[in-house]
């Protein structure tokens, strides 16, 4: 440590030294790479779609960056809003940013795409965000809309490339059907996708939206087969329900529980890791989970109280999922096996409704046309055709690629 420091500096550097300590990045996001993408920004006004997980390994916003280099004329806000601070389905208001004075516009419920005044403030339009890994977070989308409409006039897009959080490799769940495309899918993937958001870009431009110039800033250091605690990276919930990584692991099959009246943990500390109603016996429920030996889980038997959402204030009965081997965990496949069951013992627990269709990516499970060890049948057919498709969207920077 250098003595002729001032020791507010010597304390920043301190901090600094304990955050690399705490967090050896071995990877590094777009957003770490402002040589990459600054020059892209200083070509005109520049609009950027972000939220609270768009940040560096230094956790600077990369709109704080691009304001303070007078790059940024405006921001686009997904769900949660753009700094992270909604709760899951409220709808976003327009407003000023409180942290760089600029317009922020939501593409949230109020409206999906930029509109003709939006684009009169800008020449290019930026996208940093995190997502969950699975086909119904609704980030995807949200960049789908805003790549079509730029598409339409001749604005290009930039997107800040960051790690797939459930790793590259593994895809899970049936392809989604056409009669299921929704707000929440529309592009027939897998569930669980294991494409970064820059690979879904290049997916999306290919299917809607080929004269678009889209450039895709990667990561670097980043390998398919490396799941998010592995990048050395400090996980920013993406959405205020996805807390840790593992829980983002289990809700791309968990999520599927929003579609039934049981709880999906949500209005607890560990929401999509718990699953439970008042009526049901989740004691029952786990000797009947763990009996089936599905890889990489194990069923807990717990009671949990939710503080909002779902059975807010009542006692249920449930399970805790706690993934015991990562790499051999199909979040999809258990998921679809724990409704399966549910419905079979507690049937007026669960009360499925047509949302579970557009989650699952077919009617015939509610409606009792097939079980889940057909449909786990059928998405292990279709996945393989799947990666096959998308490996022309895969960046080659990343290892692993096949």
């Amino acid at each position: 440590m250098k003595k002729g420091l001032p020791f507010a500096s010597r304390r920043l550097l301190c901090h600094s030294m304990v955050m690399m300590k705490n967090f050896p990045c071995q990877v590094l996001t777009g957003a770490d790479l402002p040589e990459c993408f600054l020059p892209l920004a200083k070509r005109g006004r520049t609009a950027l779609l972000t939220n609270a997980t768009g940040v560096n390994r230094n956790f600077r916003a990369t709109a704080d960056l691009l304001a303070e280099r007078q790059c940024l004329s405006m921001l686009f806000s997904p769900e949660h809003g753009v700094r992270g601070e909604l709760q899951a389905g409220i709808a976003v208001d327009d407003c000023l940013d409180s942290v760089t004075g600029v317009p922020v516009r939501s593409l949230f419920q109020r409206r999906r795409f930029p509109e003709e005044e939006d684009f009169a403030r800008f020449d290019v339009l930026f996208c940093d965000l995190q997502e969950a890994g699975a086909r119904f977070y609704t980030y995807l989308y949200t960049l789908a809309d805003c790549m079509t409409a730029c598409a339409g006039r001749g604005v290009p897009v930039v997107v800040l490339d960051r790690p797939a959080p459930l790793g590259g490799e593994e895809t899970e769940g049936i392809l989604l059907e056409e009669e299921c495309f929704s707000g929440v899918g529309r592009f027939p993937i897998p569930a669980r996708h294991g494409m970064t958001i820059g690979e879904f870009a290049r997916y999306v431009r290919a299917r809607s939206c080929p004269g678009l110039a889209l450039e895709v800033i990667p990561c670097r250091g980043w390998r398919r087969d490396q799941y998010f605690p592995d990048t050395g990276l400090p996980w920013i919930m993406p959405s205020p329900n996805l807390p840790t990584p593992e829980s983002a692991l289990i809700y791309v099959g968990s999520c599927m529980f929003e579609g039934t009246a049981l709880s999906e943990g949500r209005g607890t500390c560990r929401p999509f890791e718990l699953i439970g109603a008042p009526g049901s016996d989740g004691r029952q429920i786990a000797e009947r989970m763990n009996a089936a030996a599905l890889p990489g889980v194990w069923f807990r038997p717990v009671c949990f109280t939710p503080a909002f959402s779902k059975h807010a204030g009542v006692l249920c009965s449930g399970v805790q999922l706690h993934v015991t081997e990562r790499n051999v965990f199909r979040p999809v496949a258990s998921a679809l096996k724990l409704l399966e069951v549910w419905r079979e013992m507690f049937p007026q627990e669960v009360l499925p409704t047509p949302f579970l269709d557009l989650l699952i990516g077919t009617a015939d499970f509610r409606l009792g046309q097939r079980g889940a060890d057909d449909l786990i049948a059928r998405a292990s057919c279709e996945n393989t055709a799947f990666r096959q498709e998308r490996l022309s969207f895969l960046l080659p920077d990343y290892e692993n690629a096949g």
